[in-house]
């Protein structure tokens, strides 16, 4: 009985010179290192990246169609909404008078400019009053008709401690 070598397994040929593959073995061989085998696998990898890229690019479109259409940003103000020498605060403009004057004539000077006395609407805006007027004290929109009446802001509403 002939002993079989690891060569003859593998299908060498074993000659005195060199050892070759049959030629069935290299023609088995020979699909996997050719031009379109490489070409095939080439244009599957591209593929492939081109359809996770499409994938990506429409869920980025997504989501910022979305946030277009839902604008989280709150709109920018960029002029100051208030004339000269008036402060901003909380979607009103105060102005704090250096000059002494009558009640009337405050709320008359605050009319002449589209405006009223300060209407106290919050502790919030009461503590910001106090905090900016300084040592002075300034008239705000509450008045009385008479001695026993009741206490009436210039809007119509009563005052309510």
């Amino acid at each position: 009985m002939r002993e079989i070598t690891k060569e003859a397994e593998l299908g060498l040929v074993i000659t005195q010179d060199t050892a070759k593959p049959k030629p069935e073995v290299l023609q088995d061989l020979s699909r996997y290192g050719t031009k379109k085998h490489i070409g095939e696998s080439l244009l599957y990898i591209i593929l492939t990246f081109a359809l996770i890229n499409i994938v990506i690019i429409a869920a980025l479109w997504t989501v910022y169609s979305v946030r277009w259409k839902y604008n989280v940003c709150p709109e920018v103000i960029l002029e100051d909404p208030c004339e000269d020498d008036w402060i901003w605060y909380r979607k009103k403009c105060y102005y704090f008078s250096k000059q002494y004057n009558e009640w009337q004539n405050s709320q008359d000077f605050c009319v002449s400019h589209n405006a009223s006395l300060a209407l106290i609407d919050s502790q919030e805006e009461l503590e910001f009053l106090q905090r900016f007027k300084g040592s002075s004290d300034h008239w705000i929109g509450l008045k009385r008709e008479d001695n026993g009446g009741l206490w009436m802001w210039t809007n119509g509403s009563v005052f309510n401690d």
